[in-house]
């Protein structure tokens, strides 16, 4: 019998900071913000994995899960919980033979709303980061909740013009009239939304993996 492990992480986008959820073991994630591709390499991965002595909290915390702390500075996320994989629609727990039997299609149904998951055999990479990787199950990119927001650009308070902010700084000048002005609540949470991880779960044999130890 296999085990899971849950994984959420969220880096900062070099180019805007805004945070970017990754959706599955991979060497690159798309900013919703700005566009850029954000590259993943394996030493980001390295030190998300908790060492050895980090992993086996969680087999004291069972479901529970924790949050660790790699050195990397752009990851603003890393939380592990062991659980089963589940459906992120229904929260069903999803049968391991079925996810077996489902790595060549790619593609896994809920069996209870039908809702569609991305399966795959562990890569290199997984197997690098657990040795008894077995699978990689995530969300599929056209279910992934949309983030995108209509744009709000707010008026000068001074002359009426429009700001032109990148969300760097809070204070922008009016480039018609000079006059400074303080952006809004809602306009800065645009530039700075909530952190939105999406879980995804790597499933692996027992016994074997530095998680058991």
């Amino acid at each position: 019998m296999a085990r899971s492990i849950v994984l959420e992480l969220v880096v900062r986008c070099e180019r805007c900071l805004a945070p970017v959820p990754v959706p599955t073991v991979c060497s690159s994630a798309t900013c919703e913000r700005c566009g850029s591709v954000q590259a993943l390499p394996d030493a980001l991965w390295t030190g998300v994995f908790p060492p050895s002595d980090s992993v086996a909290i969680l087999r004291r915390l069972g479901r529970g899960g924790v949050e660790y702390k790699p050195h990397d500075e752009r990851v603003s996320r890393a939380v592990w919980i062991r659980r089963a994989p589940f459906c992120p629609g229904c929260g069903t727990e999803l049968d391991e033979a079925r996810i077996q039997s489902r790595l060549g299609a790619g593609q896994l149904p809920c069996p209870a709303c039908g809702r569609k998951l991305a399966v795959r055999a562990a890569d290199e990479l997984c197997r690098a980061l657990q040795p008894d990787a077995l699978a990689v199950v995530s969300q599929l990119a056209e279910d992934e909740p949309a983030t995108h927001r209509t744009p709000v650009i707010p008026s000068c308070p001074t002359c009426g013009a429009p700001l032109l902010a990148d969300g760097r700084s809070r204070s922008v000048a009016c480039r018609k009239c000079g006059a400074a002005s303080v952006l809004p609540d809602e306009v800065w949470a645009q530039f700075h939304p909530v952190e939105i991880p999406r879980p995804f779960f790597l499933l692996c044999t027992r016994g074997t993996s530095t998680a058991e130890r």
